[in-house]
């Protein structure tokens, strides 16, 4: 339980600026819609070479809600 909590707590905010690595931020929409991907554009808005792929159908686990959605956008993403 602490573990979990410290997690939640933890605010990785100020290391995204020193992430080179390009990286892939998959958005469930449901039950916020896109007001949830405005959200998370903010939250990484410091992450230098981010791009997003929106679910809007998908709730938490869209790899399952989705799993087809899920392999193309991983797979095309891994392509470049």
């Amino acid at each position: 339980v602490y573990g979990y909590v410290d997690l939640l707590k933890l605010d990785s905010r100020p290391i995204l600026p020193s992430i080179q690595a390009p990286v892939l931020v998959l958005v469930a929409g449901q039950p916020y819609g896109p007001g949830a991907l405005e959200t998370m554009k903010k939250q990484y808005e410091s992450l230098p070479n981010k791009s997003f792929a929106f679910a809007a159908d998908s709730k938490h686990y869209l790899m399952m809600d989705q799993p087809e959605w899920f392999h193309q956008q991983l797979t095309s993403f891994i392509a470049q």
